[in-house]
């Protein structure tokens, strides 16, 4: 009896010991995922924590006293430009409002191979791979008139939210409506309600059959791509801005800062902007939580380890 205890406890304190170390593997994933997303997130962090160290300037009487004082840079909160002047889609003539800015990001529907699939198993799989695709912007001006000088830098910064929101039908020119998603997506080579891309990849696969080398060499690192639809998301002369600018001499400049100076839309803080981005977010969450429980399972078996040891001594 007493030797299937010490058995008991021989085998209980190995469990703890490689509990002990799947925890600290664990906690070591956790730590890879979230330094893995503070990477996606670089560029971002970077922006905001530029924009934090300037003084902020938030009503029309404060610009106007710093645009007749010598020259210094400031960060201008949630302001609303309501004496600029508007522009009209020009990019594909699919909106039919007047804006401040409009954002076209390009989407474009890729199938790629499975690095690993089992037979009967769909080989591919597909998403829409999307970059930026053209900003045009109205000329800019403070509510006291006076005009602000925009570098190419200047960039419109949209949230996921903003670029999720719907666009309605009344919002479209009529005959780019039926090329136009319910998903707020502009479709240039087919109304929205037909696809033959299904069709066209199962083609694919009916040539090559489960020849993986060959479907490797037919898709290649950057799969294979077929149409591009479009995503628009427009700043309104109602919306409210965040921005960096140079102010003094009577003048103002949106050149603040060297490589890229950016205007927030919709708010005072930079957010989630790109699909790279949002995955960067995902990732910091997750390795957080798997940070937390790793700790609990190191600390539980720990603690189970010490007090196994301490009864066996006695």
């Amino acid at each position: 009896m007493n030797e299937n205890k010490k058995n008991n406890k021989g085998y209980g304190l190995i469990a703890a010991v490689l509990v002990l170390l799947a925890g600290a593997g664990l906690f070591m994933l956790g730590r890879y995922m979230k330094h893995a997303a503070e990477s996606f997130s670089k560029e971002e962090t970077s922006l905001q924590n530029r924009l934090d160290t300037l003084p902020v300037l938030e009503t029309d009487g404060e610009i106007s006293a710093a645009i007749m004082g010598e020259p210094k840079n400031y960060l201008i909160k949630n302001y609303v430009f309501k004496n600029s002047p508007t522009i009209k889609d020009t990019v594909l003539n699919v909106l039919n409002g007047e804006y401040l800015c409009v954002y076209v990001v390009e989407e474009t529907l890729t199938y790629f191979l499975k690095s690993m699939f089992k037979a009967g198993e769909s080989p591919y799989y597909s998403m829409w791979v999307e970059k930026p695709y053209c900003q045009i912007s109205a000329p800019l001006c403070f509510n006291n008139g006076v005009k602000i000088s925009k570098p190419d830098s200047l960039t419109f910064l949209f949230s996921l939210w903003d670029r999720s929101k719907r666009i309605f039908e009344d919002e479209i020119n009529p005959e780019k409506r039926e090329n136009f998603s319910i998903n707020s997506r502009y479709y240039p080579d087919r109304n929205v309600n037909e696809s033959e891309n299904e069709k066209v990849i199962k083609d694919i696969f009916t040539s090559f059959g489960n020849n993986a080398e060959e479907l490797a060499k037919r898709f290649g690192e950057d799969g294979i791509k077929f149409e591009s639809r479009y995503n628009f998301t427009y700043m309104s002369r109602d919306d409210k801005a965040t921005f960096a600018v140079r102010l003094g001499g009577g003048k103002a400049d949106f050149n603040v800062f060297e490589g890229k100076n950016v205007i927030i839309v919709g708010g005072d803080k930079i957010s989630t902007a790109t699909q790279e981005n949002l995955m960067g977010k995902v990732w910091s969450v997750f390795g957080i939580v798997i940070m937390v429980l790793a700790v609990i399972i190191v600390l539980s078996a720990a603690v189970y380890l010490l007090s196994t040891l301490k009864t066996k001594k006695e």
